[in-house]
């Protein structure tokens, strides 16, 4: 597995340092982050990708229940599904394109600016000369957060690689962010960028790099640069912008103490009379709630280093039981038992994404196109999200009847 380089500017924080530049060097004062098990999850996920893709694999299925390297937990069934995906998507790419020159687990950085310590690594990299087309893609395993294709990340890995490859002429840029296990919006989501769009991204990314490498940086709380940042328990403008945003909700419903340190908050229930307040209150809760979460996780990383923290403990996470070994636990099943074996190991129908390879491969496209008979794709409901972010606005009276929305609280 190809070893990853640390920039102060990764793509991985792009979101954080360029929109905070002084976030950059208040990260860099904290000791390494400890890899937790999502990340080691990941981590697993993208072996197996590089892997396939370096030995031209059509399929990585055969590798579930087996451990990738030694001390590595097995790939469960969910694992390979979801890899494989991306493993399919690159080979389409490859066959569509027999002139295409591939690139995987590839360091881009970008050219002299404001700094050479801006860029990241890239999951697979695909160039088409034939199209003059340039295709990078991010896999991402997580299925707990949603990643928009226009996430600064991608934007900047696009023109990392751009920039990097200036021996081919390219006149479109494909970012393709690649996410299987995120039951939000489609599993593959592509931004198309042309050349000049990520060349004024790099005057931004400079602008970002320059301000960071200033003797005071600018530190700017907000909600997509401060959510997730490792250095939020000790940031003081986060810190300082706390008790401001705690006082104007004070201001109509709740109690504010001489110090300004202690705040009663108002009920929910008060807020209906003031659609704006609240609103400007909805505003504000990511930058408190992201102050909270770094709390939480800095004060849990002390306690698993031995500090105790007062009126606090660890205990164990709660067990499950599982099988010592599948195999010999069926073994046992089907010799001291009576028990039918759709009993004790019943079978499950595919997830619609892996029949469909299943069927394209017994009955092609006409198959596939037979089976969506039989798919419907439903939302679990509806959530409020900034004006900005991506989707129609929905009107919950309007679909209420449907059955879209069982009941709506104002």
């Amino acid at each position: 597995m190809t070893e990853k380089k640390h920039l102060t500017f990764g793509g991985s924080s792009a979101h954080r340092w360029l929109n905070c530049p002084g976030s950059a060097r208040l990260c860099s004062t904290l000791p390494p982050q400890v890899e937790n098990e999502h990340m080691a999850a990941g981590t697993r996920a993208h072996a197996l990708l590089e892997l396939a893709v370096r030995e031209g694999r059509d399929s990585v299925m055969d590798f579930a229940g087996v451990a990738l390297q030694p001390g590595w937990p097995e790939f469960g069934a969910d694992d390979v599904e979801a890899v494989q995906i991306a493993v399919d998507y690159v080979n389409k790419l490859l066959s569509k394109y027999p002139d295409a020159v591939l690139w995987v687990e590839r360091m881009f950085t970008l050219p002299a600016g404001a700094s050479d310590d801006v860029g990241g690594t890239a999951d697979v990299v695909v160039y088409a000369p034939s199209m003059n087309l340039l295709t990078v893609i991010d896999y991402k395993h997580g299925r707990g957060k949603y990643v928009n294709e226009n996430t600064p990340q991608m934007k900047l890995y696009a023109a990392c690689v751009m920039f990097g490859i200036t021996e081919y002429l390219i006149e479109r840029v494909d970012a393709t962010i690649i996410q299987p296990r995120c039951q939000v919006g489609e599993p593959i989501r592509t931004a198309i960028y042309s050349p000049s769009d990520l060349i004024a991204f790099s005057d931004d990314v400079d602008a970002a790099v320059a301000a960071a490498k200033t003797e005071d940086p600018p530190l700017i709380p907000g909600d997509e640069q401060c959510h997730w940042c490792p250095a939020a328990h000790v940031c003081p403008a986060l810190a300082s912008a706390l008790p401001a945003t705690a006082a104007s909700v004070a201001e109509w419903g709740g109690e504010l103490d001489a110090g300004a340190t202690v705040v009663s908050l108002p009920p929910p229930s008060a807020m209906r009379a003031d659609p704006a307040k609240l609103a400007e209150t909805l505003k504000a809760l990511p930058v408190i709630q992201a102050w909270i979460d770094a709390v939480e996780a800095h004060a849990e990383e002390l306690a698993m280093g031995g500090v105790l923290l007062p009126g606090f403990k660890l205990i164990p996470k709660q067990a499950r039981r599982k099988w010592v070994d599948e195999t010999h636990a069926f073994r046992w099943f089907l010799k001291e038992t009576l028990l039918d074996e759709d009993e004790f190991a019943p079978r499950n129908l595919l997830s619609v994404a892996r029949a469909e390879k299943v069927v394209k491969k017994a009955a092609g496209s006409d198959g596939v196109k037979a089976m969506a008979a039989l798919v419907v794709k439903e939302s679990s409901g509806l959530k409020l999200v900034p004006d900005s972010a991506k989707g129609d606005a929905i009107n919950p009276l309007a679909v209420a009847e449907a059955g879209f929305v069982s009941a709506v609280t104002i």
